[in-house]
């Protein structure tokens, strides 16, 4: 893991310098060449000990696992175009697909499902950078200076849940479209057009988003005359062959009489057992119009002025931009909207707008308002250059560095939840190994005990569908009392020989048993591990 950290590393650093110091090097590029170093350091750092494991990134993990092991997620789905998750609640896939050529090349671990992410992001920040620097120098150290320190860029890119990776296929979109129109070839485009389809894969927010965001795109690029309406129409129609499995999963999984699992090719579009909607959009009963209204009063006060709140995702003291960057957007928004004939502020303009019924409509955290950082932070990098008439460069870059050092050492010591305890990895492993499978009873509350251990025990999704609670169940699909080789412990329960006990350990043991290894994490708690005498 270390060595892949260090190849991973090396390498970014010196495509920086290679993007940054092709031609004419300048003290703005070397400063942002020294931020990248930094910024890259920091999403590497310890990748694999911090952050906690977040409990949607565990189940993301196994499905991930298996799908590059065993050709099947964790229901025996092939080709799964969403996932049914541990409950039936769903998680979107495209991070798990991203990361299974990751997990082939350096190994099933949890390293190798968050470095799938971080890669991304680093692709994104590189081709930022290389497309600011060819047609937009002006503008190079103000957005990266943005974009690169921002807090909960930096927070998200190293867990890996599944809606994160929406958010650097959202920035490669951008990067490739204006690569298009400034370079005035088509395939850069067609590539903006495959990674909006990609992007239906990444989260399901996306769909509302990229509604207005294509059809703005589309008919902008049409009203400029960048392409002629024919070539559109292909695009768009291209656009559309490539989501239709997801579409179809769409409009499938909220029609009750259609909501089953089905086959579209080689693809599976599985049933969903539980949606998310009631705790992602407002209450849409009683006054509306006033519940609009309050969830963009507190969508946009969470994004300047406090944290949304979720700490796996920000710090009490730092919001998504740092407090003061509401200053620097008010200036940016100000210049794109008094520019607004300009290509570029009308492709921006769009960007943010198209966020419009997201805020109107999804409760406000930074996951459910992804699409917002990618509007925000161009238009915060906009007020940076605007006020560098005013305010010396290295002013603003000092205050932007020391701001984001502050919550990078926040960020690595501030005690917070982040999900459960990381050892927990560890601590499954060491009792696969000392128990060699044998039978193992557990007496415990917490109800995500069995699913810990199925993520991280290396069990195949054979096994796991085999034994669990209701068997190859199609519609109950929680485990709570049996997986694999791991049983709860009731009162009618025969112990046998060798048998082993798994006990929280503020329960008293009245068993005789030998102990085998005291305050075990799994979760946030402890247990103590017994042999049977």
């Amino acid at each position: 893991m270390q060595v892949a950290s260090a190849i991973i590393y090396i390498t970014a650093v010196l495509f920086s310098a290679l993007i940054l110091f092709n031609k004419k090097i300048t003290m703005k590029k070397i400063s942002i060449f020294i931020l990248l170093v930094i910024v890259f350091g920091c999403y590497l750092y310890k990748l694999d000990t911090f952050p906690n494991i977040f409990i949607d990134e565990a189940n993301g993990y196994y499905d991930a696992y298996s799908l590059a092991k065993y050709g099947v997620d964790s229901h025996l789905m092939r080709f799964p175009i969403y996932l049914q998750s541990h409950a039936g609640q769903g998680q979107s896939v495209l991070l798990v697909y991203l990361s299974v050529p990751f997990m082939k090349l350096l190994g099933f671990s949890l390293f190798s499902f968050r470095i799938t992410l971080v890669v991304l992001a680093i692709v994104a920040i590189l081709l930022t950078c290389y497309m600011l620097n060819k047609f937009y120098p002006k503008l190079l150290s103000a957005m990266m200076l943005a974009i690169c320190t921002a807090p909960y860029l930096m927070a998200e890119v190293r867990y890996a849940m599944d809606c994160n990776v929406s958010l650097w296929v959202a920035i490669l979109m951008t990067d490739c479209l204006l690569l298009g129109v400034n370079l005035k070839q088509i395939l850069p485009i067609t590539f903006f057009y495959l990674l909006c389809g990609l992007l239906a894969y990444s989260y399901n927010v996306a769909w509302i988003y990229l509604v207005f965001f294509v059809f703005g795109i589309s008919f902008l690029l049409y009203k400029k005359r960048i392409l002629a309406t024919k070539v559109i129409l292909l695009e768009l129609l291209l656009l559309l062959f490539e989501i239709i499995p997801i579409l179809t999963f769409a409009i499938r999984s909220n029609i009750t009489s259609l909501n089953k699992t089905i086959k579209l090719g080689i693809f599976t579009i599985p049933e969903l057992l539980n949606s998310r909607a009631s705790t992602s959009f407002i209450d849409f009963h009683g006054n509306i119009l006033k519940n609009m209204i309050g969830n963009v009063y507190h969508g946009f006060q969470m994004l300047f002025i406090c944290s949304d709140g979720l700490s796996w995702n920000s710090l009490s003291n730092f919001n998504a931009y740092y407090s003061f960057a509401i200053i620097l957007f008010g200036i940016g928004l100000y210049w794109a909207l008094k520019n607004y004939r300009l290509f570029e502020m009308k492709i921006l303009l769009i960007l943010l707008f198209s966020n419009f019924i997201i805020w109107l409509t999804v409760l406000p955290n930074y996951n459910h308002w992804m699409f917002t950082h990618t509007a925000v932070l161009p238009i915060i990098g906009i007020g940076i250059a605007r006020l560098e008439k005013i305010i010396p460069y290295k002013y603003i870059y000092s205050v932007y560095l020391l701001f984001f050092l502050c919550f990078v050492h926040a960020y690595f010591t501030v005690p917070r939840y982040t999900g459960f305890d990381i050892d927990s990895i560890k601590n499954v492993e060491y009792i696969q190994k000392v128990s060699h499978r044998k039978k193992v009873y557990f007496d415990a509350d917490d109800k995500n005990l069995l699913l810990i251990v199925r993520d991280f025990s290396g069990i195949s999704p054979y096994t796991f569908q085999r034994t669990k609670d209701n068997p190859y169940s199609q519609k109950k699909l929680a485990f709570y009392n049996d997986m694999a080789n791991y049983q709860r412990v009731t009162q009618n329960t025969e112990l046998r020989k060798s048998d082993y006990l798994l006990i929280d350990s503020t329960k008293n043991n009245n068993h005789r048993m030998k102990l085998v290894k005291k305050n075990i994490i799994l979760g946030n708690t402890k247990y103590n591990l017994f042999i049977l005498k």
